[in-house]
């Protein structure tokens, strides 16, 4: 596919509009060479349209089109809610964005254990994503650098950014701004090709992009996740380093949150061990966990009996 083929093409200014897209590939004639009346088709990933539409867009909308395009989405961005204060803190290092799985999960466009490549986070040695996305389908992403310390777009362009659209979508994924990986790359990263990667990093789109529609943020404020056990008779250690010992019988609560953006319940059940060779034990363990939080089924382990 060569580029300078479509050249002097007219798609008309429906199909010029369009930013991004998908390649689709098939045979012209599928009875001849498989025997099938309709061909199998393989679909490639979103791809931004300027090696299309380039010299169609420079023809119709003029020399200055790159800007033109950033600008365009800074004005529709702008008509939107503001999102980014909704979203959880980055982490300030690598070490702790690794080991906070509650809540980041690899970005598997720059993730040191598989796709090393980082096109859109040039310098980065890995990237985390919020695990889920918030309730209006929101995201965020935290880059690190090779030092393990947290890229900002107000240093340069391949900081990580806050995701009006997370890419795995949120129900119901018939809504605007919610539809797996679509979504995300219409609002989040084709305009980053006209604002940044098309035109230099100190330009006027390019530092709107960085310091007003998608400016990281930093980990002030960031809180490190917790830890909490309950083990052996049972003795229990709480999220905030207390201690104690409780031989209770029964169900009960161990953690709840309730939240207009989270609800959480984790209960469990505390049954008596068994006896001993010397007699009767009067002490409780642990024998089965149920959880759930906003939008799973109840999940329950139980110990093997």
């Amino acid at each position: 596919v060569l580029p300078a083929d479509f050249g002097d093409r007219d798609d008309g200014p429906e199909a010029r509009s369009c930013r991004m897209g998908l390649l689709m590939i098939n045979l012209t004639n599928p009875v001849a060479e498989v025997g099938m009346a309709n061909s199998p088709m393989i679909w490639s990933r979103p791809i931004p349209l300027g090696w299309y539409f380039n010299q169609q867009w420079s023809r119709f909308m003029g020399s200055s089109y790159v800007e033109a395009m950033c600008d365009k989405f800074v004005e529709d961005d702008r008509m939107w809610k503001n999102f980014a204060n909704e979203l959880p803190t980055c982490p300030c290092l690598l070490r702790q964005a690794t080991v906070d799985r509650g809540r980041y999960a690899p970005d598997f466009e720059c993730d040191r254990d598989g796709n090393t490549e980082c096109f859109y986070h040039q310098g980065a040695q890995h990237c985390v994503r919020t695990g889920m996305p918030n309730h209006d389908g929101a995201g965020q992403q935290c880059c690190y650098d090779l030092n393990g310390y947290l890229m900002m777009t107000s240093d340069n362009k391949w900081g990580g950014t806050p995701m009006r659209s997370h890419n795995l979508g949120v129900l119901p994924w018939n809504e605007a701004a919610k539809i797996p990986t679509m979504s995300h790359w219409l609002q989040d990263i084709s305009p980053f090709y006209p604002c940044c990667m098309w035109q230099d990093e100190q330009s006027g789109g390019c530092q709107t992009y960085r310091f007003e529609r998608r400016p990281s943020q930093d980990c002030v404020g960031y809180l490190p996740p917790g830890g909490a056990t309950v083990f052996g008779d049972p003795h229990v250690y709480t999220f905030d380093n207390q201690a104690y010992t409780f031989n209770g019988m029964g169900e009960y609560v161990l953690v709840r949150a309730n939240t207009p953006r989270v609800k959480l319940d984790v209960q469990g059940r505390f049954e008596q061990v068994n006896d001993s060779p010397y007699g009767t034990v009067y002490a409780t363990s642990l024998s089965s966990v149920a959880a759930k939080d906003n939008f799973s089924a109840t999940v329950e382990v139980r110990m093997r009996q």
